[in-house]
């Protein structure tokens, strides 16, 4: 028994895996800018001379991982400030410390990029959409992810929310994140890949 596959359907699944693909590598162009820009600064800073009075501090790669400041303006914030945001209410809320691996570090950052930018969210919308999840979707059976936090199906569930109480079951949102998932882990899988050959 053969399965028929619609052909407009294929066609609009792998359209959206391109375009999934293509923002993804736009933020990696843009962080890969970036970083590159730091190093330089660093350079630049390693080579000043410096006397008793003055003292520079130089960063390392490792601050990525250090606690940004919270102080600031939401809509200053990077995706340092999200990530480490995420963090805290993760340990709040299960006592746990949640840490990501090398290749984790690298690539979240790029992924959060490209959510922004396919979503056109702000800042501020991006912090309250991250609090919504710990608050109203995330409990004991439904142990957040990092994904959930870049996930259309999530966001779209939280813009029904503030325009209604219409309630979708866990499960069936669940089902929705995973599909999405499932079409965007080949264009990850690439990301990270990319990422290790990368000396971010």
């Amino acid at each position: 028994m053969k399965l028929y596959m619609d052909p407009v359907q294929v066609s609009k699944m792998l359209h959206r895996m391109r375009t999934g693909i293509s923002e993804l590598r736009d933020a990696l162009t843009i962080q890969i800018q970036e970083n590159a820009q730091l190093q330089e600064e660093n350079m630049q800073l390693r080579n000043k001379p410096t006397d008793a009075k003055e003292r520079i501090i130089v960063m390392q790669p490792e601050t990525i991982r250090k606690e940004p400041d919270f102080k600031m303006p939401v809509d200053e914030w990077n995706t340092r400030h999200f990530i480490h945001y995420y963090m805290k209410l993760y340990k709040k809320k299960y006592g746990n410390v949640r840490n990501f691996n090398t290749n984790e570090y690298k690539a979240n950052p790029v992924r959060m990029k490209a959510f922004w930018h396919s979503h056109s969210i702000s800042r501020e919308d991006y912090k309250k959409f991250i609090d919504w999840l710990f608050k109203n979707v995330f409990n004991d059976q439904f142990v957040p992810l990092f994904g959930h936090i870049v996930s259309a199906p999530m966001l779209d569930k939280w813009k029904t929310t503030r325009k209604s109480r219409t309630n979708t079951s866990l499960k069936t949102l669940q089902k929705a994140v995973d599909k999405q998932n499932q079409q965007t882990d080949e264009a990850i899988k690439e990301l990270v890949n990319f990422l290790e050959e990368t000396e971010l």
